[in-house]
């Protein structure tokens, strides 16, 4: 994988699946891939995990049509075991749709051209927050973690600016007091690292 990965960079090809074709994948009826994402390292919640390259090939698609051939337009991710190419019958079937009904193609290209990224949220669960104080940890995450709002930060500086915070040992005990949430914009990669922006702090 390049550094900086963005959407338009990667065009891997996954068992046959790549950005164009039509397929069907985990929800209900037919779509078309937009992206396909391979060889990031896999999100640890830990310093002292090791860090793995992921096994996983990510599939971003738009939804066209439902199961009864009606427009349902959506989008999603989902794991390439997941997805798998219609046939070529159906293809010919949604070629025939498309070229017969204009505005379904013209709609469905503007919903593509409008919904072509997909975030990635991530919640750091936090227990034992001293004295159970939300509004000290929204002010050190605003502090230590407000930077990466512009450019994102890798997983590992996240939980480094947390350990600077004094939070560090609180990530995943029980019960929870709070949920820091990150959000990866549009899965953005760098040397396969998801580059995260911190987002707020949950009551939960």
């Amino acid at each position: 994988m390049q550094p900086n990965l963005r959407p338009s960079d990667n065009r891997h090809v996954y068992d046959g699946v790549k950005a164009g074709d039509w397929v069907r994948s985990y929800s209900m009826g037919i779509w078309r891939v937009w992206r396909v994402l391979s060889g990031f390292n896999e999100l640890r919640f830990s310093l002292d995990a090791p860090k793995s390259q992921s096994s996983r090939t990510l599939v971003f698609s738009h939804r066209l049509v439902n199961t009864s051939w009606k427009k349902s337009f959506s989008r999603e991710c989902a794991e390439a075991s997941l997805v798998r190419r219609i046939s070529p019958e159906e293809e010919s079937r949604i070629q025939e749709l498309l070229e017969s009904h204009t505005p379904l193609k013209k709609a469905f290209d503007k919903y593509r051209a409008e919904n072509s990224t997909l975030d990635l949220v991530v919640n750091l669960s936090l227990g034992q927050i001293p004295g159970s104080d939300r509004e000290r940890l929204r002010a050190a995450c605003d502090l230590h973690l407000g930077a990466s709002v512009e450019n994102g930060l890798p997983m590992d500086e996240v939980l480094a600016a947390l350990r600077n915070a004094g939070y560090y040992d609180c990530i995943g005990k029980t019960p929870t007091n709070a949920t820091v949430q990150l959000i990866s914009v549009d899965h953005e990669v760098r040397d396969r690292e998801f580059l995260l922006r911190y987002k707020r702090v949950l009551d939960f």
